[in-house]
């Protein structure tokens, strides 16, 4: 496990790795032993009608566990979970079909609002293991990052998710893009937006609900534009990232504040991002003032990088 960035953060992601081997090895029923008591029990109870309220071999908490099994395991096909079921669910009177078509039907029909709600008890109950947050800060620091998905190739799909520009009609799949928000202390994701490929990390930024006043939000480049780093401290929420690469710093005529840290003042760009409409753009301060870092990062066999990071 390789951490470039932060390298004393490899001794704690390889606790995670352990820890993730060992649910690897562990059955859906192990799995839904040691994780279900984080739920709430009416979040995987069968509803009293619509869909997954029918009395079936794959009821919904059937199916959750099962699934969540699968996802922990790399490339496993769904065959491997219907054993997994029927080492579990088979008895003499009672066998079930050799076809995965109706597990792959019943994961189909999984209510999205159960699977969002089983999400935010489980952040909720990783905070709770977390109280004394991360080491050295007294606020919740929450990281932000996005990444794309391929979607099936189907209708509805490209209705939401059109082709990525590169993609002729027909030749490709729809890609969907999502930004998750993390939390720093226990790992757990908080909370999941998402929208079509084109659509900016900073436009999805603005729909995350998560983000409370006093929190710190650690993001890349993307999060180092000056929409984010005037918009968001008035909230309460402050910001760290990378500079935004398309930002020139002059740190010289900044006040310097230590060995590597200035006080810079940044201006507004003249020319108003994609993301934002011209009242919201009209409507940011003409020039902010930002916390200016510049680390140095060494590994063994690289030539040491300096990036320059942003605070406000």
């Amino acid at each position: 496990m390789h951490t470039p960035v932060f390298p004393p953060w490899r001794r704690h992601l390889a606790r995670v790795g352990r820890r993730l081997r060992q649910h690897r090895q562990q059955s859906a029923v192990e799995i839904e032993t040691q994780f279900g008591r984080f739920l709430a029990p009416e979040t995987l109870a069968r509803p009293q009608w619509g869909p997954a309220s029918r009395n079936r071999v794959f009821f919904l908490s059937r199916v959750f566990w099962g699934f969540l099994w699968q996802v922990l395991q790399p490339r496993t096909p769904c065959r491997a979970v219907l054993r997994q079921i029927q080492a579990f669910g088979e008895t003499a009177d009672h066998r079930l079909a050799e076809s995965t078509s109706a597990y792959c039907q019943a994961r189909r029909r999984l209510p999205q609002a159960r699977v969002e709600a089983a999400l935010r008890q489980s952040a909720a109950a990783a905070e709770r293991l977390c109280p004394q947050g991360v080491p050295g800060w007294t606020r919740r620091v929450c990281v932000a990052d996005g990444s794309c998905i391929r979607l099936p190739d189907t209708a509805r799909n490209r209705a939401v998710y059109p082709y990525a520009g590169c993609q002729r009609p027909g030749c490709g799949f729809p890609y969907m893009k999502v930004l998750a928000l993390f939390s720093l202390a226990s790992g757990a994701i908080l909370e999941v937006v998402q929208g079509a490929w084109k659509i900016s990390e900073v436009r999805l930024l603005r729909l995350l609900q998560q983000l409370v006043p006093g929190d710190i939000l650690l993001g890349d480049r993307a999060f180092g534009s000056f929409f984010i780093l005037a918009s968001l401290p008035r909230v309460g929420v402050d910001v760290v990232s990378r500079l935004n690469q398309c930002r020139r710093l002059a740190p010289g005529r900044g006040r310097r504040l230590g060995p590597s840290e200035w006080l810079v003042r940044l201006d507004r760009p003249q020319k108003c991002p994609p993301y934002l409409s011209a009242g919201e753009w009209e409507a940011m301060p003409a020039e902010i003032d930002v916390r200016v870092i510049r680390s140095r990062l060494a590994r063994p066999g690289f030539r040491p990088a300096r990036p320059w990071r942003v605070g406000s």
